[in-house]
């Protein structure tokens, strides 16, 4: 339930700032001088790896403390209460 949680909420935050990104930079791309990749296009190279990389920190940001939670007794947790 933890790691599900954590992930819609780096996938909605994904979504959103790679759609930004890409709208940003086609803007500054006008602005720029040789700022196009000489095919016009994006590196989509470096947004897959900013995708994976955020991915593989959230699954680790998420399962640390979901295991950490799983291994104490709930009736111990509610007497600490």
């Amino acid at each position: 339930m933890v790691l599900s949680q954590g992930m819609v909420v780096a996938l909605v935050g994904l979504v959103v700032g790679l759609v930004a990104s890409l709208g940003v930079s086609s803007a500054l791309a006008r602005f720029v001088p040789g700022g196009l990749q000489p095919g016009g296009g994006v590196d989509f190279v470096a947004f897959v790896l900013v995708g994976v990389t955020v991915v593989a920190v959230t699954l680790l940001a998420a399962f640390v403390p979901a295991r950490r939670a799983a291994r104490i007794n709930p009736t111990d947790a509610l007497r600490w209460e």
